[in-house]
């Protein structure tokens, strides 16, 4: 299955990375829930206001894998 970044400037094949991650990164008070292509370096695939929603999408690309989707596209919000 192949997955489109956020910024739709990114395609991945996910057999080719050993999976998603969530990340949480914080600056100057502002927190910033990531996801990320992970393997031997990581590749960030999209940026969201919670981590619920990290979870959420997490759990879409998990459905989409399970049901031989072609595609994936992150969702922009």
């Amino acid at each position: 299955m192949l997955i489109r970044s956020q910024d739709k400037e990114k395609l991945f094949g996910l057999e080719n990375f050993g999976g998603v991650r969530y990340g949480k990164e914080t600056s100057r008070k502002e927190e910033h829930h990531k996801l990320y292509m992970e393997s031997m370096y990581e590749e960030e695939i999209g940026e969201y206001e919670t981590r619920e929603r990290c979870l959420e999408i997490m759990d879409e690309i998990q459905e989409a894998a399970s049901m031989k989707a072609a595609i994936y596209k992150m969702p922009e919000r």
